[in-house]
């Protein structure tokens, strides 16, 4: 995969034409509500929104107040037609972002640094594209727990009323679309941050390790380690620093 072009739209648009390229587009819908006709059919796109467009496949934009898009051509997508998808966890924005900077400021090495971006970015694309994603809120909420992964002062449960959700309701839709409730998730991805830590950074204590990864009390860290893992964490070190 090869990147041709990268643009966003600086200021606000209401319309554009209909057209059509010779190369693949995926645009990145940033801003705003948008009608898109693309080929035969029409779509409504919003604000996180992922049109993957095919060569030769005519398509436009109205609106009826405005939208920002930002927008790459390239070579040899994966995709068979024209797919839309949503950007859940923000992973194509970043990355989309890095290629519009790489590609704009043109430094040593800019063509490979964003083809491989563009790999990344279609990573992400099959990831959405196969993926369940039923409830945006359990996104959010994933989110906020990746950010927290260090505070130990995080409470799911008042995260969860800011964002105005009802506790139980929430954790019946996260356990339906993760296989887990909100504190197995938290607590299984401290765990591993946990793992990484112990063997990359071996000259802190396990103490400091648990309060790294979000664990106010080490002792239950370590319980809660080997209850997951079936090994404490000084042995689990050990025993892969040992290998």
């Amino acid at each position: 995969m090869n990147v041709l072009f990268c643009n966003k739209t600086n200021q606000p648009i209401t319309s554009c034409q209909m057209h059509s390229h010779d190369c693949w587009e995926i645009i990145l819908h940033l801003e705003g509500h948008v009608t898109s006709v693309i080929g035969q059919k029409e779509y409504y796109i919003s604000e996180g929104d992922i049109m993957v467009i095919p060569p030769n496949i005519m398509h436009d934009g109205n609106s009826d107040s405005f939208y920002c898009d930002m927008y790459l051509q390239c070579e040899n997508m994966s995709f068979n037609d024209v797919t839309v998808l949503h950007d859940y966890d923000g992973g194509v924005l970043t990355l989309m972002n890095l290629i519009h900077k790489t590609y704009t400021e043109r430094d040593k090495n800019y063509a490979m640094i964003s083809d491989s971006l563009l790999n990344a970015i279609s990573s992400y694309l099959e990831k959405y594209s196969l993926s369940e994603y039923k409830y945006d809120f359990v996104t959010e909420l994933k989110n906020e727990i990746y950010l927290n992964i260090s505070n130990g002062d995080f409470h799911i449960a008042d995260t969860v009323k800011k964002m105005g959700y009802n506790i139980d309701y929430m954790r019946r839709c996260f356990k339906e679309e993760t296989g887990q409730t909100p504190l197995e998730y938290l607590s299984l991805m401290r765990l591993n941050y946990a793992k990484e830590l112990l063997l990359q950074d071996t000259f802190i204590s396990i103490v400091d390790v648990s309060e790294k990864c979000g664990f106010n009390d080490s002792f239950y860290f370590s319980k809660l380690f080997k209850q997951y893992f079936g090994i404490s964490p000084l042995y689990y070190r050990k025993q892969n620093l040992s290998n």
